[in-house]
């Protein structure tokens, strides 16, 4: 008689303890740690050199605008200045004149009518603004780190005019883009618009050298918290109008300190005034800034630039040398 046959036994399946799988997940969590400030610091490479890029494409587009019209734009005026201009009447700041040299020729035309007075006095044409429905948006003249540019990079029904108002993370050096004096003050009279404002300076008319004066540099779109949706907060500036809110440091006129107390902020946040002064130069990026150089080459200075060094960088034909931490 055949013997009985048992079947065979199963070996009990041990799964993971308790403080096993602690101990998994907390080196888990350890490793995305030690991961993210990596994946952070990437990002904002990134950033920062899409940022210079598009300082690189601004001053090559006012190298271009100057082999056209044999000067630079103005500060805030009518460009090229005279009756045989196509847009004779249009006022513009040197980024909203930089349009049709960065690949936005048809929302630079589509910005001024022959037809349409403003209703400010100032007659046909006169319409440096980009109409709600035109505009969305320009990629060059924000900072992918300003996160106060929002992803539009404009501020949409702003007063006056109820127009779309274009943001920029930079702005332009005032003491090349204007008539300036030699104490770096503003040369002539009246506001935007004014003598002072027109500029018309050539590559030639920067003695300190084009590779030692500063074209442009970052700015943050929005300073402190804003309070409305309109320029005269003082907390926005667009690229094309706005009088002392335009994208421009250095500028007397406009209640902006000059010399020494010109120098940038690092790193400034959107949202507090006390790092951000909309009337000065300001980054977002940790102890540098990004500025474009009037030879249209991208430079990155720390905070340890001396004020002195930075004003003697802004100033066209001062003379200066610039010191050791340039």
């Amino acid at each position: 008689m055949p013997a009985c046959a048992y079947p065979a036994q199963r070996r009990p399946v041990r799964g993971f303890t308790l403080i096993e799988l602690l101990v998994v997940i907390a080196i888990i969590a350890i490793l995305i740690g030690l991961l993210l400030p990596a994946v952070q610091k990437v990002r904002e490479a990134a950033a920062r050199a899409k940022c210079q890029n598009n300082l690189k494409q601004f001053g090559v587009a006012m190298h271009n605008c100057h082999s056209a019209n044999e000067k630079l734009p103005p500060l805030l005026a009518p460009f090229p200045m005279t009756t045989a201009s196509p847009y004779p009447l249009a006022w513009g700041t040197p980024l909203y004149w930089g349009l049709p040299y960065i690949e936005q020729d048809n929302l630079f035309k589509s910005s001024y009518d022959p037809t349409n007075p403003d209703g400010n006095g100032a007659g046909a044409g006169y319409r440096p603004w980009i109409g709600n429905t035109e505009y969305t948006g320009i990629k060059t003249y924000i900072c992918p780190s300003d996160p106060g540019a929002g992803s539009s990079g404009m501020v949409a029904n702003a007063t006056p005019w109820n127009a779309s108002w274009g943001l920029s993370s930079y702005a332009v050096n005032s003491q090349v883009f204007a008539l300036v004096n030699p104490d770096g003050t503003m040369n002539g009279s009246g506001g935007p618009g004014g003598s002072q404002w027109y500029g018309s300076t050539r590559l030639t008319d920067i003695t300190d050298g084009t590779s030692n004066t500063i074209m442009m540099a970052e700015r943050l779109a929005v300073c402190g918290t804003p309070t409305s949706a309109t320029y005269g907060g003082q907390n926005r500036h667009s690229f094309h109008w706005g009088g002392v809110w335009n994208p421009m440091f250095a500028n007397s006129a406009a209640g902006q300190p000059i010399g020494v107390g010109s120098m940038f902020q690092i790193p400034a946040k959107y949202n507090d005034s006390a790092s951000c002064d909309m009337t000065r130069p300001s980054s977002p990026h940790t102890g540098v800034i990004n500025l474009a150089l009037c030879d249209g080459s991208v430079r990155t200075v720390s905070s340890g630039l001396s004020p002195t060094t930075w004003w003697m960088a802004c100033t066209m034909n001062g003379g200066e040398v610039l010191g050791s931490d340039w």
